[in-house]
């Protein structure tokens, strides 16, 4: 390789490293600096809050054992339970669930899920036939709440300056590559809250005012996004509360997660066809929705550049070191093998890693041929694990 040669595969790896570096480190750093500079916290009210009527939207396709599991764990909160309901919206045939939780009586609803079916049309059911709730909590069935959960989201949602209120998923502990993308994600979601609004919330743990509620328009794939991007472009902020935390049961596992994300990043293109005022000035937080959510999705073009870079480099060190060059590879790279911790550790982050990739790839094909289908179960149908225990306003 000639030093031209050389200096073009460096000056590639460079613009590739600094790309992703400032997609996925650097805006997060922006973010904290400026939230210290001038942070807006949320306000929260818990004597109000245990006034409010609330209902639990639980849109599900799991099976009726789960979603008995996951109904009585709702109802174990420490919300007043006579102002407490659980509203269960079934992708499917409702009678087996309802037969299920009969025993529960009144506190709890089932209906089946509007057509043409999907998530967006079940949450559409379950929140219309919470006729007299005040906030609406939005659960999936694969978590488990503290009994704190509910109470501190809607604590919270009494700010009047904040129309959507997220809490926390926590990831089980063998979910190790995972757990970093979602500590880096709660962190920055946290920041983006303390500056003007969080790009986005959990879908398995939020709430809102029923005020505040529109229906969902069929096939939405990103319910937790459209909405408080929604409810931003009317003038609303959006929270995060730590404290209210959704317990996940779910191991990691690539092939899931490829969906999964495939899901999300093909939603969040679909957003600028839902909602075309995020590309505009309209838009308060439209840099923030560019860079959290649009600049992702480059990722894996830099990715490549900075593979075909590093290679190019790696090959022309390996040509100058000659025998000796690849032995000392080969002993960097059999080290890491033998050892059984670090060939754990090495074989799930390059698999996460890879998987992320692919995922956003595929998301980007599908966006740009508008299919929007992409819809699925989680392939997560047992009862969930025990865990450690109004007008808008304008700025």
């Amino acid at each position: 390789m000639d030093v031209a040669s050389t200096w073009g595969a460096l000056a590639a790896g460079a613009l590739a490293a600094g790309a992703l570096l400032g997609i996925w480190l650097g805006y997060p750093a922006v973010m904290w600096v400026r939230a210290q500079w001038r942070p807006r916290p949320i306000r929260p009210d818990p004597r109000a809050a245990a006034q409010r009527r609330v209902a639990v939207i639980l849109a599900t396709r799991a099976s009726p054992e789960a979603v008995v599991a996951r109904v009585r764990n709702l109802l174990e909160s420490d919300h007043p339970r006579d102002r407490l309901a659980v509203v269960v919206a079934v992708d499917g045939d409702p009678a087996p669930a309802a037969a299920a939780l009969a025993p529960f009586g009144d506190a709890v609803t089932t209906v089946a899920a509007d057509a043409p079916g999907g998530k967006a049309c079940a949450v559409n059911a379950g929140v219309r036939a919470a006729t007299d709730a005040e906030v609406l909590v939005f659960a999936d069935t694969a978590q488990r709440f503290d009994a704190r959960t509910i109470p501190e989201l809607v604590a919270a949602i009494e700010d009047p300056d904040f129309g959507a209120i997220s809490g926390t998923l926590v990831l089980p502990s063998d979910a190790s590559p995972l757990r970093a993308y979602w500590a880096l994600e709660r962190f920055l979601r946290r920041q983006e809250m303390l500056v003007h609004a969080s790009i986005g919330v959990t879908g398995a743990v939020y709430a809102l005012r029923t005020a505040q509620w529109a229906p969902l328009p069929p096939g939405t794939i990103l319910d937790d996004v459209y909405v408080p991007m929604r409810l931003v472009l009317e003038g609303w902020r959006v929270g995060v509360v730590p404290a209210a935390r959704a317990w996940d049961s779910r191991s990691f596992d690539v092939g899931a997660e490829v969906t999964r994300k495939t899901r999300t990043q093909t939603g969040v293109l679909q957003l600028l066809q839902l909602l075309p005022a995020l590309r505009t000035r309209a838009n308060p937080v439209r840099g923030a929705f560019y860079l959290h959510k649009l600049a992702r999705l480059t990722s894996p073009m830099w990715m490549l550049l900075l593979l075909a870079a590093a290679t190019a480099q790696l090959a022309s060190l390996l040509a100058a070191l000659g025998t000796a060059g690849l032995l000392a590879a080969a002993s960097v790279v059999g080290a890491l093998l033998l050892w059984p911790g670090g060939r754990r550790r090495v074989r799930d982050a390059l698999a996460f890693g890879v998987a992320l990739q692919w995922a956003l790839g595929r998301a980007v094909v599908f966006g740009s041929t508008g299919r929007w289908a992409v819809w699925d179960a989680a392939a997560h149908t047992a009862a969930p694990q025990e865990g450690p225990s109004v007008t808008p306003p304008r700025r």
